[in-house]
């Protein structure tokens, strides 16, 4: 939405963002698979079986190879996968008045 509404981007909600379309994208491909209905004769069965699992390890390879591109664009891991020691930085600071929740004593 804010790309239609608000300000720039930032590269929270471009992460974000991204998180999100890769959960809409797997919810996305289980709903499709689950609704298939294959025919009820055993050699059909056998084959959406296979056609299925084949599915299944194709998205588990495509998933698993876009969260290590995320990784190492974001610095998470090295070009070989090694998982860099250097640790996340974390700032802190106060909400402002609009948007905290003012204290009950």
């Amino acid at each position: 939405m804010w790309m239609f509404v608000g300000d720039s981007a930032t590269a929270a909600q471009i992460g974000n963002s991204n998180v999100l379309s890769a959960v809409v994208a797997v919810c996305t491909v289980v709903v499709a698979v689950l609704q298939a209905r294959p025919s009820k004769r055993d050699s059909d069965l056998i084959g959406a079986e296979e056609r299925l699992q084949a599915a299944v390890e194709y998205l588990a390879w495509e998933m698993l190879g876009y969260w290590q591109r995320q990784a190492k664009a974001r610095g998470i891991t090295t070009a070989c996968g090694i998982t860099t020691a250097a640790p996340m930085a974390v700032r802190w600071r106060w909400a402002s008045e609009d948007v905290a929740v003012t204290s009950r004593a």
